[in-house]
């Protein structure tokens, strides 16, 4: 009981020399479990997000280096002539080549990202585990390695959303 005690005061009294200092620490969801909110879900409810804008690039272009990026192999895997965001890859249509396998891979991981991100949903997996997979599988160049973590991360998106 005393350590929960002191553990609370400590939390509090660090939170407000962040916010006195000005430090902007992004939030990190705590919680592990067994849920998932689909792309569709994100897609359709921008508002939800937290930690993530729906302009947020996918490629290294992040202002915070706390969280590992995604390393597509283009920027531009829509061929809108822009840099893909979030928003963009929930949208991703995939297809049968390489690129399509990518987008897949993409859009499961993005929602992937914000499943962990939000303080709501008990995802079963942190972000720091799963981003480094996500860019491996891309950097393979393997259709088939991009296929099968999109397919995992993409049942663990359909566990049930509670939002």
């Amino acid at each position: 009981m005393k350590r929960t005690f002191v553990t609370g005061i400590l939390s509090l009294l660090i939170a407000g020399l962040v916010a006195a200092l000005g430090l902007v620490v992004p939030a990190s969801a705590s919680t592990i479990g067994s849920e998932g909110c689909t792309p569709g879900y994100w897609k359709n409810h921008p508002t939800s997000w937290q930690e993530a804008k729906p302009t947020r690039l996918l490629t290294k272009d992040h202002r915070s280096v706390r969280i590992v990026a995604f390393a597509p192999s283009t920027d531009d895997l829509n061929h809108d002539g822009l840099p893909d965001t979030y928003m963009d890859a929930l949208s991703f249509k995939g297809g049968s080549d390489l690129e399509g396998a990518e987008q897949i891979l993409l859009r499961a991981a993005v929602a992937a990202y914000l499943n962990a991100a939000h303080e709501g949903v008990a995802y079963p997996l942190r972000r720091q585990t799963f981003i480094p997979e996500v860019n491996a599988a891309i950097a393979s160049g393997d259709r088939q390695t991009m296929i099968d973590l999109a397919t995992e991360l993409d049942d663990l998106n359909n566990l049930g959303c509670p939002l």
